[in-house]
């Protein structure tokens, strides 16, 4: 900026400038030299920082620091409970001890942009927990949707390495023993260790490189294969592309491969009712795999209705754990419009975030949650072309004859005739 005298002598220039001589226009010009070179690197400044690329200005990367954070706790803090709920699905204390958890795997992530951990644990619960597209979670973060995208999936990567020991497969006999144990007192049926259930998450499209993704109907989806036990938790959780189960490679396949590095109990003596998971009709029938009968004949009739009623209260657990997980984690309920690879991350995650919220939050299991684990019948939430078609093919005879000594047992336990598990 010109001072009042510079301002004088300018005026005083434009008037006379037609009398002025050689040596007085050279005074004038040296009087006002300094200032011009100030206004001009000034000009040439700012030009040249309007040029620069996003990653050079200085200020790149900071508008995720604490005014943004205070805003953001101040958000959480001002938000009502059932505001809270319907938004983030989890209260503020859990929030803090997930975000707590997570901050060290998070700082390890490497991004361009510098997207603070609450922000990134926020976004992710938000797609998550409700059926919101990236779009809409947009307006909240002021983040793009192709950046929310990759963050979505970093954070649930960091969840999972956070929370590895929520979901944890028993590995000695003991262990599975408890698990036993636990399921017959709540359930009634003899030596299970646990309930086995598979399910499709669909996916808005698949690529031409996806085709293992396409399922029995046709449709893109990743298989969810998981074991839980009587407590609703997960116990055993395997994702894989839908292309892979067949005949040949029922779910019972893609659960015993997870049980390679476990050793299961096994039976005192040959009389003794072997240890066994329960499932649906979607798996096939093994010594290890109880799956109901599909007719009942008139030899066994009222031991098979009988065992047919055990075993479907006994698996109940797996399918009110999927109720509830697929009520809190919305994004489970509709098709996702995200690559393959990346619903798998996502949909294990759930499940590790699951067993975590189940533990250590007590709003978790609300009224209506309760209502459902009280409840004969769990409800169908996962929609008719989430389930798998069961399998036809033949079982062999070792795992018949184990099914019906399970039969006969709980018939004859049902009657009061004996207590003793055996095989006959």
């Amino acid at each position: 900026m010109f001072t009042t005298d510079q301002l004088l002598l300018l005026a005083k220039l434009a008037e006379n400038i037609d009398s002025l001589d050689s040596v007085e226009l050279a005074a004038f010009v040296l009087l006002l030299k300094p200032d011009l070179q100030q206004q001009q690197s000034e000009c040439s400044s700012s030009s040249s920082t309007s040029y620069q690329s996003m990653e050079q200005r200085p200020y790149f990367g900071q508008r995720d620091g604490h005014s943004r954070d205070a805003l953001l706790e101040k958000e959480l803090e001002w938000l009502a409970k059932e505001d809270r709920g319907r938004r983030l699905r989890v209260d503020r204390q859990t929030f803090h001890k997930l975000l707590t958890k997570l901050h060290p795997h998070m700082a390890k992530v490497k991004n361009g942009l510098k997207v603070s951990a609450a922000r990134r644990l926020t976004a992710t619960l938000r797609f998550l927990g409700t059926s919101s597209t990236l779009q809409e979670i947009k307006i909240d973060t002021h983040i793009s949707p192709q950046m929310l995208a990759k963050i979505i999936v970093e954070t649930c990567d960091c969840i999972m390495e956070a929370l590895k020991d929520y979901i944890k497969c028993p590995q000695i006999e003991e262990e599975w023993m408890r698990v036993s144990a636990t399921f017959e007192r709540t359930t009634r049926f003899p030596s299970c260790l646990g309930a086995a259930c598979a399910r499709h998450i669909e996916l808005r499209k698949a690529s031409k490189a996806d085709s293992d993704y396409l399922n029995e109907r046709r449709r893109p989806s990743v298989l969810l294969s998981a074991v839980i036990d009587a407590n609703y938790e997960f116990l055993i959780v395997d994702t894989c592309p839908s292309g892979h189960l067949s005949e040949e490679n029922p779910p019972n396949k893609i659960l015993e491969r997870k049980f390679r590095s476990t050793k299961l109990p096994c039976q005192s003596n040959s009389n003794q009712l072997p240890y066994v998971f329960v499932a649906d009709e979607c798996f096939k029938l093994q010594e290890n795999f109880m799956v109901p009968y599909r007719a009942i004949n008139d030899k066994g009739g009222e031991a098979n209705k009988l065992f047919n009623r055990q075993l479907v209260r006994a698996n109940q657990r797996a399918a009110k754990t999927l109720a509830i997980m697929a009520w809190r984690f919305g994004v489970l309920q509709t098709p996702v419009n995200l690559e393959a690879k990346k619903v798998q991350t996502i949909v294990k995650a759930c499940c590790y975030l699951h067993n975590f919220f189940k533990r250590e939050s007590a709003y978790y299991i609300d009224s209506n949650m309760e209502a459902v684990i009280k409840a004969d019948i769990a409800p169908i939430v996962w929609g008719p072309n989430t389930t798998v078609i069961p399998h036809i093919n033949n079982c062999d005879i070792d795992a018949q004859y184990v099914r019906d000594c399970f039969s006969k047992y709980l018939y004859t336990l049902s009657r009061g005739q004996g207590q003793t598990r055996v095989c006959k």
